[in-house]
């Protein structure tokens, strides 16, 4: 099969350019005027997976539709190499939430426990219950460490979160 222009978006031309996919034809496609925005969006979405999965190309493509002045073509490009980009950084970022949440229950677990044992506290007023009462101050000093402890966690945490990364 002969090289068709690819200007012009015909069907054979679309075929070829299916079989032969080539970063410089698809940006002479993106670059044509013959074709609507929306034919040229769907071209780029369609891409066999060698060429999506061609970060180096899928940027040079990026970086000539922005050049030219088509800034929304552009646009779907980047989305396309966010997709294709390795999927540690979304780990991290699972991991790190999956972190603040496991921090804020126990930290919402410990100050409910310390309000528990506040108030059984003051219920233990005779000497016969000293003991008890005494466990309770105990507890109350590791949930009050605890609760520290775990508000430094959080600080942490919100040290390696960058704003943007969720």
């Amino acid at each position: 099969m002969s090289k068709p222009s690819l200007l012009r978006g015909t069907w054979q031309e679309w075929r070829y350019l299916e079989k032969n996919p080539q970063f410089q034809e698809l940006v002479e496609v993106c670059l044509s005027e013959h074709q609507a925005f929306a034919n040229k969006a769907k071209i780029i979405l369609v891409m066999p997976p060698n060429m999506t999965q061609d970060i180096l190309g899928l940027t040079s493509l990026e970086t000539k539709l922005e050049e030219t002045g088509n800034s929304q073509l552009a646009q779907v490009v980047r989305w396309l190499i966010f997709w294709e980009q390795e999927d540690d950084w979304k780990a991290q970022i699972e991991e790190l939430a999956q972190c603040f949440v496991v921090a804020d229950i126990k930290a919402r677990w410990t100050v409910h426990r310390e309000i528990y044992v506040q108030e059984e506290t003051q219920k233990y007023v005779l000497d016969t219950e000293k003991p008890q009462l005494n466990k309770y101050k105990e507890e109350l000093q590791r949930l009050d460490d605890q609760y520290w402890d775990n508000c430094r966690l959080r600080w942490t945490l919100e040290g390696k979160y960058t704003p943007g990364m969720c």
